[in-house]
């Protein structure tokens, strides 16, 4: 969110340029609604990310088969293998 923070600096003075309603009223709505909408955005991809990846080994960062015993992870053949 600093990152995102910092990065939205820049637009400011062109998003107000392109207002055809130029006062503190718009723009404050324009901006509520621009970061509303890239929160969402940002916590529906962290989500699908979590559940992506929720059972990986941790060490590595690759998908754990769990059908071996002890799990393992993945390999291509494993993936492809038909």
């Amino acid at each position: 969110m600093i990152i995102f923070a910092f990065m939205y600096q820049i637009n400011i003075p062109g998003i107000y340029k392109e207002l055809t309603d130029k006062n503190m009223i718009s723009m404050q709505k324009v901006l509520y609604l621009g970061t509303a909408g890239a929160s969402t955005l940002y916590i529906i991809a962290g989500i699908f990310g979590l559940v992506a990846f929720a059972a990986c080994n941790p060490v590595t960062g690759y998908p754990l088969n769990k059908n071996k015993d002890p799990p393992v992870p993945w390999t291509f053949e494993d993936i492809f293998d038909e």
